[in-house]
């Protein structure tokens, strides 16, 4: 059983030529030769396409002109038995578009010819005078065997210096084939190419362009300016003929509104831009932006694109046939073309972007290496700039560069004029340093736990302290270097399975005196210390205020020390509490206190409290010289103080916040691995405070998150005037925030 279309291949009777994807269409009524198919033709054949003056309907009742009427004898053949032939005069309309196939067929063949097709097994049976011929449809087997095995060997023969030529009308353009592949790989790799042979831009003609339905450039001009006459431009007939050349940037189409934008005049008339040069600007963006749309499926998983640079990843001989084959559909959907002279196929390594990619690693590009090396010592102040130039793309492969370039910016400084320009014994020695240098350049390799999940056992809260806002210093760039990676961090349950790792940490070599360890002691939860310095109303609020803390430390144990003799004997039930402000200090301590698995207040003396007494001055009088280390944090109101009521808005379940907040309370990450990976990429910017999700910002408070129902809530709120009057759309989303 098939759902596919019907894509079957012909031979043109007489000339040897095979035409591959010919789709038999039973819902056509006239038969077509795609323009891509019909500039591949012999001159002889192309020069009998006649003028007609019939408008084509297509699906959609729009109407569209051929470029002529051509016949052709036709001549289909058995897979299996070649006698069994049939052969037609078929008339063919020439059409120019972008589709997949290189030929239709429709009704009037299949009449003429007593076609029957059937789309559910996937193939058409014909009779003939030998007997009845079947051809399966390319769709139901691979589209790596397609392709008749005759046309096959003989590309295959022509292969000089690793290099096929798949198209015998452009012996010239030929396609790199890697060595090291298995033969019956590179047969089938030859096969490929020669099925998708329409891939390949062979000449000018070949290349219709980006259809302005995927992409076309726009201008950013501001037409309220008055236009700058050009000057008039000197060029050639044959430089004339580059401008329309689709190859690269050339595919892009302009937009209509905005060819005229581009017109200059030359000695043989007016002349503007139908597809984008790569002159302007924005081109690289354009283009990038395209590349994007058209493999989102395929890029970051078996290919790569940088601009107008594809390299396909196979990681098996096998894999790179679908690979290829899932390229070249994409390519096919948007009708771009590639530059055989440019391709190469099979290879383990090749050149991607301006570097040299291998097994080992990424080397750097040894022309760029070479001009450095044959430079004779500057002796004009632009020829220092093209060696610091050449040394800045190659910066990446280069310790301290900048620092090494120095006595070159040296000679640059104070050359307003040629004549101030003095090459320094210092900047000779640097050059002659480089040139030393550039001969052992290293080779980049990817991290090896790069692309893999990594999970770190740990008892410690690292994850908590490098995802919160306040980390700074080495804390800061840890938090960077580690967000590369994709770190599962999960709690320590088994200690006998650590001691292992301990011991090979710490030992290296042959051991001696090994001992053996029958038991070990479980692990205790740690005990932590907390200062507090003042009387109840400000030593109160400090005790809240670090028991909030610790609950946010996930400390379970906590053995605190105040000054005040009254407030550690009202909370031990030693005296009682009187005052009403006491009394609910008393109340919240208590409460705080009950979330503890282990709580122990102690008075102590102040010459026992003398570090807790010194910060509480300190952080009186101003924190401005603290360092970041020391963390302050200012209590705006009495803790004792009433709260405000406020209506609970119920949000909707599920909402967006859901996979973030399970992901940093559980490590639990959604099923979806897409989801997933931009849940753990997201993560970093959140923290959970007080069982509500908040959003992290620079130099800044954390933002609030909301769903859905909040969100409408505090718009409203905000647009009615409740929170105030109204106010312009940047007033309004400053409140918000």
């Amino acid at each position: 059983m098939s759902d596919k279309p019907l894509v079957i291949s012909c031979k043109v009777a007489n000339t040897g030529i095979t035409i591959m994807k010919i789709h038999v269409d039973t819902g056509s009524s006239i038969d077509l030769i795609y323009e891509q198919c019909f500039r591949q033709l012999l001159e002889c054949i192309k020069a009998d396409l006649q003028a007609t003056a019939i408008s084509l309907s297509g699906f959609a009742g729009e109407s569209v002109w051929p470029m002529g009427q051509l016949s052709l004898n036709i001549e289909l053949r058995d897979e299996a038995d070649v006698k069994l032939t049939r052969q037609a005069q078929l008339d063919f309309y020439v059409i120019s578009s972008a589709p997949r196939y290189n030929m239709l067929l429709g009704r009037s063949v299949l009449r003429k010819l007593g076609i029957v097709p059937s789309m559910i097994h996937g193939m058409i049976k014909f009779n003939t005078c030998k007997g009845v011929a079947t051809i399966n449809s390319m769709a139901m087997q691979s589209i790596r065997a397609a392709i008749s095995t005759q046309d096959a060997a003989v590309a295959h023969k022509i292969i000089e210096d690793n290099m096929v030529v798949i198209n015998f009308r452009y012996p010239d353009q030929k396609i790199k084939i890697g060595t090291e592949l298995d033969e019956e790989i590179r047969t089938k790799i030859v096969q490929m190419l020669v099925v998708y042979m329409d891939v390949f831009a062979w000449s000018e003609q070949d290349t219709a362009g980006i259809p302005h339905d995927d992409t076309e450039h726009r201008l950013n001009a501001n037409l309220a300016l008055r236009p700058i006459v050009q000057k008039r431009r000197g060029m050639a007939h044959d430089r004339m003929k580059w401008l329309y050349a689709a190859k690269g940037y050339h595919q892009i189409p302009m937009a209509q509104e905005d060819e005229d934008k581009t017109a200059f005049h030359t000695g043989k008339g007016i002349y503007c831009y139908i597809k984008m040069p790569f002159g302007f600007k924005n081109a690289e963006a354009t283009y990038q932006r395209l590349i994007d749309k058209a493999f989102e499926g395929q890029i970051g998983c078996n290919l790569e694109a940088y601009v107008d640079d594809l390299v396909i990843k196979s990681k098996t001989q096998e894999q790179i046939l679908f690979d290829m084959e899932e390229t070249f559909e994409s390519l096919h959907k948007i009708n771009m073309k590639l530059n055989p002279s440019k391709c190469s196929f099979g290879e383990r390594e090749g050149k991607f972007p301006g570097y040299y990619v291998t097994e080992q690693g990424i080397q750097a590009n040894p022309k760029k290496i070479t001009a450095i090396e044959n430079m004779t010592v500057p002796k004009t102040v632009k020829e220092v700039q093209s060696l610091i130039g050449k040394i800045t793309a190659l910066t990446r492969f280069l310790s301290k560069a900048v620092e090494r370039q120095l006595p070159f910016f040296r000679t640059l400084k104070g050359c307003s004029e040629q004549k101030n320009f003095v090459w320094t014994e210092e900047a000779d020695k640097a050059f002659q340093e480089m040139k030393q240098l550039l001969a052992t350049l290293p080779t980049l390799i990817a991290p090896i736990l790069s692309g893999h999940p990594i999970h770190a056992l740990t008892d410690l809260s690292v994850k908590q302290v490098l995802s919160t806002p306040a980390v700074s210093g080495r804390l800061a760039k840890w938090a960077i270097e580690f967000g590369v990676f994709e770190i599962t961090y999960l709690l320590r349950t088994s200690v006998k399975g650590q001691v292992l790792a301990y011991y090979l940490a710490k030992m290296s070599g042959e051991l001696e005196g090994i001992h053996e360890r029958t038991q070990l002691k479980p692990l205790q939860h740690e005990i932590w210390d907390l200062y507090t310095d003042g009387a109840w109303c400000i030593e109160g609020a400090a005790l809240l205020a670090g028991l909030n803390v610790a609950r946010k430390m996930n400390i379970s144990q906590l053995r605190a020390y105040v000054n005040s003799y009254l407030v550690a004997n009202q909370f031990n039930g030693s005296f009682e509490a009187h005052e009403l402000s006491m009394q609910k200090y008393l109340k919240l301590l208590q409460e705080a206190t009950e979330k503890f698995e282990f709580f122990e207040l102690s008075q102590v003396s102040r010459s026992q409290n003398k570090k807790a007494d010194a910060l509480s001055k300190l952080a009186a009088l101003t924190f401005l010289h603290f360092q970041k280390q020391v963390w302050v944090e200012e209590l705006p109101h009495k803790s004792i103080d009433g709260s405000l009521f406020v209506v609970a808005i119920e949000e909707v379940q599920p909402n967006w916040m859901d996979s973030i907040m399970h992901y940093l309370r559980n490590n639990t990450l959604p099923e979806d691995n897409k989801e997933a990976r931009l849940v753990q990429e997201r993560s970093p910017m959140y923290v959970i405070e007080n069982d509500m999700l908040y959003r992290k910002s620079y130099l800044g408070p954390l933002m609030r998150c909301v769903g859905l129902a909040k969100a409408a809530t505090i718009l409203e709120e905000v647009h009615s005037g409740s929170c105030a009057l109204h106010s312009g759309y940047k007033t309004i989303a400053a409140k918000i925030m």
